[in-house]
């Protein structure tokens, strides 16, 4: 998926993973698994997301895989304090509901 890296982050910001796999690839994603973990968000990321380093977090690690059963990307998601809920759903696996 080289051609991800070619991609204006514009473009990677508007549309799901799954949504570029299928679309420019013809991958689809069968089904995610998550992992939730609450730690210190490394500092390197603190740095980045520009929060105090030290900060307690979320981290989501989520693994896609394809209809073959096999793993298409990894992710790391890291989430510091704040007021909004996070929803996961089955729902964002089907492609209408990516658009």
């Amino acid at each position: 998926f080289g051609g991800l890296l070619k991609k204006a982050v514009s473009e990677l910001e508007k549309f799901n993973f799954k949504t570029i796999l299928r679309r420019d690839y013809n991958v689809t994603i069968a089904r995610m698994t998550y992992n939730l973990r609450i730690i210190p968000i490394p500092p390197e990321i603190c740095r980045a997301i520009k929060i105090k380093e030290g900060t307690i977090g979320l981290i989501m690690e989520i693994l896609a895989i394809s209809g073959n059963k096999n793993p298409v990307y990894y992710q790391e998601l890291f989430l510091p304090p704040n007021k909004r809920k996070l929803h996961i759903s089955e729902l964002s696996n089907i492609p209408e509901y990516w658009i």
